[in-house]
């Protein structure tokens, strides 16, 4: 994430105040359209992943 330049402050702020979408296999997307960042995560909060744009 950081070698990306997205900080875990940004992955915590997409988290808290993104757009949620559910995703594939159980898992929550959040989407940031001020950042064009999604974070993937598993039910329990754990990050999957951290992309720059849309995930589809």
């Amino acid at each position: 994430m950081q070698g990306r330049g997205i900080t875990i402050s940004v992955v915590e702020d997409i988290i808290k105040t993104g757009r949620r979408i559910s995703s594939y296999m159980n898992r929550i997307r959040y989407y940031s359209d001020a950042d064009k960042i999604s974070v993937i995560t598993e039910h329990d909060g754990t990050v999957v992943s951290v992309v720059r744009g849309v995930v589809k």
